[in-house]
């Protein structure tokens, strides 16, 4: 009974949030589904389409968990494919494979704008004005792209039975495996 109290805090204890920074439009939330996860193999994990997992299931890739990439607006597809790389690979990840997309209309709320124009003729404390008073109002929408990774592990013995397209880079041995 004690053993599985440990296995359910691991478990719950292994979700791990990016914040976004000037440099990344991304933000990522990582989702293990195993508190055992194999030691980081490469710098990035090898983006896959649906058609590759027949081949990286046959070389024993494992699932690992899920990894949900949010872009804001200006994120292109390539910037949440590389976040969601990155983030799989620091968890022994070595294969993403896009399950979920969707956008979002984020509603920012609405901006007045007023300007006026024209001229006016004034004598001693009386002035008249002549012009137009124009009020523009804006609505403020953004786009929010959501996109959810599978995470899965080959074994790096297993890597020389992959395609070479689907082989990923080897960590150097001087990288830091966080």
């Amino acid at each position: 009974m004690v053993r599985a109290s440990v296995v359910v805090s691991l478990a719950v204890s292994v979700v791990a949030c990016q914040p976004p920074t000037a440099a990344s439009p991304v933000t990522y939330r990582v989702r293990w589904h195993t508190a055992v996860r194999p030691a980081r193999a490469t710098g990035a994990a090898v983006v896959c389409f649906a058609g590759d997992a027949k081949t990286v299931d046959e070389a024993g890739g494992t699932f690992l968990g899920k990894i949900i990439a949010r872009g804001r607006e200006g994120a292109t597809e390539r910037d949440l494919e590389r976040a969601a790389a990155q983030a799989a690979a620091k968890g022994g990840g070595t294969h993403v494979f896009l399950v979920d997309e969707r956008d979002t209309q984020l509603d920012l709320g609405t901006v007045e704008t007023r300007s006026s124009t024209g001229t006016g003729t004034c004598w001693s404390a009386v002035c008249v004005a002549q012009g137009s008073n124009t009020m523009t109002t804006t609505r403020l929408t953004s786009t929010e792209k959501t996109r959810v990774f599978a995470v899965y592990a080959v074994p790096l013995s297993q890597w020389g039975d992959l395609p070479k397209q689907l082989r990923p880079a080897r960590l150097a041995p001087s990288t830091p495996t966080e």
